[in-house]
């Protein structure tokens, strides 16, 4: 397959009959000093960021804080959450309104690859090759 570089280049290479080769992820632990792994694209992942003067020690602690922000619920205890798990834990106790259905909570992993991603896209290469990755 062709490097795809947009959405669209994909759906569109993908239309035409190229099967991507996925990289399954999961986990969030990091490797050992000097070492990076596929464990740094999770939501739970320790990589601390900044949007807009707030500070969040994983995408999992922005997304649960944007969802508590987007149905009006405090958000404080989440972000101060020790542990991504522990952020999942308060965000999972948000009040949802009745009419909750289609309201999107965040774009934090977004803000996160920002944050980490370099310049050259030489450097960007995962273990594994030239795979996409994607949450499994």
């Amino acid at each position: 397959m062709h490097q795809a570089r947009t959405a669209e280049q994909l759906a569109a290479a993908m239309r035409g009959g190229d099967q991507p080769d996925w990289l399954m992820f999961w986990g969030h632990r990091p490797e050992p000093p000097g070492q990076i792994g596929i464990s740094c694209l999770s939501q739970w992942y320790p990589a601390a960021f900044t949007v807009e003067g707030t500070a969040y020690p994983s995408a999992e602690h922005f997304m649960m804080c944007a969802k508590a922000r987007v149905f009006q619920d405090a958000d404080a205890s989440i972000l101060n959450a020790a542990t991504a798990s522990e952020a999942k834990r308060l965000g999972r106790q948000v009040r949802l309104p009745q009419d909750h259905v289609g309201r999107a909570p965040g774009d934090g992993g977004v803000h996160r690859q920002r944050r980490q991603v370099p310049p050259e896209p030489g450097a960007r290469r995962l273990p594994g090759g030239n795979q996409d990755a994607r949450a499994g």
